[in-house]
């Protein structure tokens, strides 16, 4: 039936991690992980004391962070003005109001009532996490190979988001001409736009009358007739009003919605029996070029996203020096061009696969 808009909520990982798109870009710990880094991360739960709620993640990465900064250390920037507040200092290690903000902003779904309490909660549970980790320190449980495999995995991971999000702020924007075209070429979704005011109904019928009882009801020519039948039939039927714009009608029945004339319907089977579609009326609705230049701006960019990393990525294969050992000696000829052919926008996950480093297993 009409593919509609997907109005659910952020999906979410199961092992605290947000698998959502970052809501928090510039945050350098908002991202995607890679499939294999995020399974590493999850097997962390048969370590002992290991705790990976969203918190633990946050310090998680924060260890990960610090790692990478002390192998890319350079010399030491200036003291901005608007360096981090120290807000705890737990046995001499300092917690900032950075990692707080991130802490209530990972805990935004949970949290309820007054902010300085919610704020203050946070607080305790980062206390909690450092002194947790800082007892595995003692115990020597970041010596294990398992957990060092992560961090790096993870450190690897900011540093190729970075990367990515360097390439992408560097893109230019949709130019005017550009965005005329493609306004131009969709009149359909634009100037031609039109809105279909539908009536939805759940029919409830056997199993072994739904096909008859979707055709019947697909051959009326008025809702008053198709409401009749129903009734006289003496089947439930429930009804709901259902606006929908053309551009969301896709797919073969997206096509058969456009093909109807106020007062057809469509039905087919489905759910507990059969579901029509009946079109009441048919509105235009165009959008001028000023109303449309968002969303054709954010479609053209996505496309020049996907080009841009396309491009990198296969530029970054040209000029490394990639050796493929053991078992992986002789790769298929198209190797370096399948894998990064296919990259989409960030998360790091996708141009992982395409951008060898001389540490990674490829070049071990």
């Amino acid at each position: 039936m009409p593919r509609l808009p997907d109005r659910g909520a952020d999906s979410q990982a199961r092992a605290g991690f947000r698998a959502s798109r970052a809501p928090y870009p510039d945050h350098p710990f908002s991202l995607r992980l890679a499939p294999q880094t995020a399974a590493m991360i999850r097997k962390l739960s048969d370590l002992p004391s290991a705790r990976l709620g969203t918190l633990a993640v946050a310090v998680l990465a924060a260890v990960a962070l610090s790692a990478c900064q002390k192998k890319e250390a350079g010399p030491a920037p200036a003291a901005a003005a608007s360096a981090p507040q120290v807000v705890a200092k737990v046995n001499g290690e300092e917690i900032t109001s950075q990692q707080l903000d991130y802490a209530v902003h990972q805990r935004r779904g949970a949290m309820r009532g007054d902010p300085d309490a919610n704020n203050r909660a946070a607080l305790e549970e980062l206390i909690d996490r450092e002194l947790e980790a800082q007892q595995a320190r003692k115990l020597k449980l970041d010596e294990q190979p398992q957990l060092q495999q992560t961090l790096e995995a993870f450190r690897r991971e900011l540093l190729a988001r970075e990367f990515l999000k360097n390439v992408v702020e560097k893109m230019p924007k949709p130019t005017d001409a550009e965005v005329q075209k493609y306004y131009d070429e969709h009149k359909a979704m634009f100037a031609d736009r039109q809105s279909y005011n539908l009536k939805r109904y759940e029919i409830t019928v056997e199993a072994d009358k739904r096909n008859a009882v979707a055709e019947k009801a697909g051959s009326f020519k008025s809702g008053a007739e198709l409401d009749a039948w129903l009734k006289s039939q003496g089947l439930k039927f429930e009804t709901a009003p259902l606006v929908v714009a053309s551009e969301q009608l896709q797919g073969p029945v997206g096509d058969r919605l456009k093909a109807l004339k106020p007062g057809q319907a469509l039905a087919q089977p489905g759910g507990v029996g059969a579901a029509a579609f009946l079109l009441e009326s048919l509105q235009p609705a165009p959008k001028t070029l000023q109303d449309a230049r968002p969303q054709i701006e954010t479609v053209l960019g996505a496309e020049l996203r996907r080009t841009t990393l396309s491009s990198a990525a296969k530029d970054l294969r040209k000029d490394a020096k990639v050796e493929y050992r053991g078992t992986y000696a002789n790769p298929p000829a198209a190797a370096g061009s399948a894998a990064s052919g296919g990259m989409s926008v960030p998360p790091a996950a996708a141009s992982a696969a395409s951008m060898a480093t001389p540490g990674s297993a490829a070049s071990r």
